[in-house]
């Protein structure tokens, strides 16, 4: 096999792991180093040849360990290391409940029982799973919210999205995954809508939990800690032995992770080429340079700088593009009854006007414990603004904000 290009740039995951191409053939053998397990050798007859060429490898998690054919003794390797992933060994666990105990104690399982059980008492969601099996309607409704809630959440991080590119990719490739058991959405709904959704890749025994978002209007029942728990729960039904969390150091997940490890850039090239190995090794430098100068800025806190240099450069864009602006409410906690009901007029959710209520009932009813259905929202016919939603124990009036 001859590789004419020059230079040929590839993600380890995307590209090579879960796409029907396959690993490159100068791979001989790639071992998870966790579960010891083989996870791709090629055939040992391989006559590949590298000519005038160079492959960057990026996203390798350093528990891969790759071994390059030795039929052709100028094919080299060149490593760095990028970022830091962050996995669940489950196999140091017996079970679930073994795991909240162990790992995250007895006061925080609590915790995360009672957030499950606050969302099961106001919203009765039902939780799915897609795995061997999924509609296209489904499908395609569940990438519609999911691009919809991604767009939404970085806004109202102040962060410029660089998530939509990949999900345009992801809903490209995963429908047939899902249907031969590569790959996994869980997805949280409430009224047949998504309100959480989560894209997982797998290998045999490794989950790999790759994206995950949720309806901001949603956020106050920690949707985002339900959603983990009920991953934790599927993979040790099923015996799965890791539960990658991928890149990203977030306070939430060091919490869950027992283990960490590094991503790396593996460079492959013809090292007969002086051309390819001047590109080669410039590359790693670069790249070396890049890592140490993060780890310097994370010691000295300057990270936190460049946070607040992400945000300015979001206003300005945004400033630019004029996008509407998000409804405010004050809630009045005093009133204990709503006024007669000539004055008012009942309010259908459903209708797309009125969805600026979904936060403000959301926030009414995981405060007061009441159940939606039994929930009735008015509208002040006298008082432009104001609204009230009674439930069967409690009242909130609800005014927009000048």
């Amino acid at each position: 096999m001859e590789i004419n290009k020059k230079h040929i740039n590839v993600s380890f995951f995307l590209d090579i792991f879960f796409k029907e191409e396959g690993f490159p053939t100068f791979y001989k053998k790639v071992i998870n180093s966790f579960t010891e397990r083989v996870i791709y050798r090629t055939n040992s007859n391989s006559n590949f040849k590298i000519k005038q060429s160079i492959y960057s490898i990026s996203d390798v998690p350093d528990y891969f360990s790759t071994e390059l054919i030795n039929t052709d003794k100028h094919l080299k390797q060149l490593t760095t290391s990028l970022y830091a992933g962050y996995l669940i060994n489950l196999t140091a666990f017996k079970d679930l409940e073994d795991y909240l105990n162990n790992k995250l104690g007895r006061p925080r399982k609590s915790q995360l029982k009672r957030y499950r059980k606050r969302l099961d008492l106001c919203m009765a969601p039902e939780y799915k799973i897609f795995y061997g099996d999924i509609s296209k309607d489904d499908y395609h409704l569940l990438f519609k919210n999911l691009f919809s809630m991604t767009e939404r959440r970085f806004d109202q991080k102040e962060e410029l999205n660089f998530e939509l590119p990949y999900l345009e990719l992801y809903k490209e490739i995963m429908y047939s995954l899902i249907l031969n058991k590569k790959a996994c959405i869980f997805a949280i709904y409430h009224n047949n809508i998504p309100i959480n959704i989560s894209l997982n890749f797998i290998d045999e025994d490794t989950v790999f939990h790759w994206n995950s978002c949720y309806d901001i209007d949603y956020q106050m029942f920690n949707l985002g800690h339900i959603n983990m728990i009920n991953h934790l729960e599927w993979a040790f039904q099923n015996n799965f032995k890791l539960f990658d969390m991928g890149r990203g150091d977030f306070l939430h997940k060091r919490k869950y992770v027992n283990e960490n490890y590094m991503y790396r850039e593996q460079v492959i090239y013809n090292s007969k080429s002086l051309q390819a190995s001047m590109i080669a090794h410039i590359k790693i430098i670069k790249l070396k340079t890049r890592f140490g100068l993060i780890q310097f800025l994370k010691k000295t806190k300057m990270h936190l700088w460049y946070s607040k240099y992400v945000k300015y450069k979001y206003r300005l864009i945004k400033a630019k593009s004029k996008p509407p602006k998000e409804i405010k409410f004050n809630m009045d906690n005093t009133v204990s009854e709503i006024p007669e009901l000539k004055s008012l007029n009942t309010i259908d959710l459903s209708k797309g006007e009125y969805r600026f209520l979904i936060k403000p009932l959301n926030y009414f009813l995981h405060k007061c414990q009441e159940f939606v259905n039994n929930v009735n929202i008015y509208k002040d016919i006298d008082n432009k603004g104001t609204f009230y939603f009674k439930g069967l124990k409690s009242v909130q009036k609800i005014v927009i904000a000048d």
